[in-house]
């Protein structure tokens, strides 16, 4: 029997989606209208709490106070097909239109027919979501625009077939996250840090959803500065594993530790000389962080 969110089909379907080069991935509104600049500009993302929906995002007007809609699209399992649903969420004049305030959804029609506006009727269903975005490319969508331009996703997001790792492998953990040691796919593969979001189902750590949203924007804001930073002596980011949850920042593994642990148990066999090229490297990375207005906490 297949589960109300999903079956075996709908996740196939939807690990197509994430292959796409349009797919953000669990990026929030927020940090996705950052890169939808013309009218028309679109992308696909995805909303945690919907397991088998994604969102298409568009730019529906490029003025001074730019406006954006978010349409839901859903894998009806019964019918084996992609349903465009209606505009959720916008942008306008400073105002938002919350997720729950859903209207009717789009005319009955299928992609070789006339879409029939009625606002009461079904929502348009396609097979693939390349189908959907072809057809809207040349007939306008709900709010009135176009598909134009894909955006593609940023270099810095990782998919997550490129990474290997296990929660035993634990390095540290904060209100919002854990830290375990992983491999990073590639020419050769890499040993990483990955910084996981308390967001799954199994974690033992209890967090509302306000929380759980909290600590996503957080780590998305975290890891949009870590990508400005190419120093010899901050660590090293590698990209965000977004396509589905948690959401994990990958960066440079330090073979040796955590230096406060070094210091306090070697104590007094650590030189002099060891003691000031530690003080000399961690300031050139501080002074490369003030210089360019990061702040470190």
């Amino acid at each position: 029997m297949p589960t109300p969110d999903g079956s075996k089909e709908a996740m196939e379907h939807l690990r197509k989606v994430h292959a796409m080069q349009c797919y953000h991935g669990l990026r929030s509104r927020s940090h996705v209208e950052e890169s939808l600049k013309e009218k028309g500009d679109y992308l696909i993302r995805m909303v945690k709490a919907r397991k088998n929906e994604v969102v298409l995002s568009i730019c529906l007007g490029a003025n001074a106070e730019p406006k954006y809609a978010h349409l839901p699209v859903t894998y009806n399992i019964a019918v084996k097909l992609w349903e465009l649903q209606v505009l959720f969420s916008k942008r306008c004049q400073g105002t938002k239109v919350k997720g729950s305030n859903r209207s009717a959804m789009e005319g009955r029609g299928t992609p070789s027919g006339n879409a029939n506006q009625n606002m009461n009727k079904k929502a348009l269903q396609f097979s693939t979501i390349d189908e959907l975005i072809k057809f809207y490319r040349d007939r306008p969508l709900q709010c009135g625009v176009c598909l134009r331009m894909a955006i593609r996703r940023p270099k810095w997001l990782i998919s997550t077939s490129a990474l290997r790792y296990h929660l035993k492998d634990f390095l540290g953990k904060g209100h919002y996250c854990q830290v375990i040691k992983g491999k990073l796919r590639g020419k050769p593969d890499k040993i990483v840090a990955i910084k996981m979001l308390h967001d799954d189902e199994n974690d033992q750590i209890a967090q509302s959803d306000l929380e759980k949203d909290e600590g996503r924007d957080s780590m998305f804001q975290e890891a949009q500065i870590m990508a400005k930073c190419k120093h010899k002596h901050v660590i090293t980011f590698y990209g965000v594993q977004c396509d589905v949850p948690p959401v994990m920042i990958v960066m440079e593994y330090c073979t040796g530790g955590s230096l406060d642990i070094h210091l306090l148990k070697e104590k007094e066999s650590i030189s002099e000389g060891e003691r000031l090229v530690y003080c000399y490297e961690a300031a050139r990375g501080m002074r490369y962080l003030h210089y360019h207005k990061f702040i470190h906490r």
